[in-house]
């Protein structure tokens, strides 16, 4: 088991002063179907272990560019479609 201060997820975020990982639906969407079948089976875990407070309470995002604050270019993610992916999924091993 990791340190707090020391695990990957801390070291992921860097130096940053960021207080949260913010993920857009259609970038989850996009993702293969093993990686969303992942995903929420660790949202799944993790809203098992922590709690309430920790997951369930009602955030606002709002998109900044430089500073000022812009439309949202994820919001109409019904209507948008997947990306693609920047490199091919390697295959899992057998």
């Amino acid at each position: 088991m990791s340190n707090y201060y020391d695990g990957p997820v801390w070291h992921w975020f860097s130096l940053s002063y960021s207080s949260y990982c913010v993920m857009p639906r259609r970038a989850l969407c996009s993702m293969p179907v093993e990686w969303q079948e992942r995903f929420v089976k660790l949202m799944e875990e993790a809203a098992e272990a922590l709690p309430n407070e920790a997951l369930h309470i009602d955030y606002w995002v709002r998109a900044q560019d430089r500073g000022r604050f812009v439309a949202d270019p994820n919001l109409p993610y019904r209507h948008t479609g997947p990306w693609s992916l920047r490199t091919a999924v390697p295959e899992e091993e057998s």
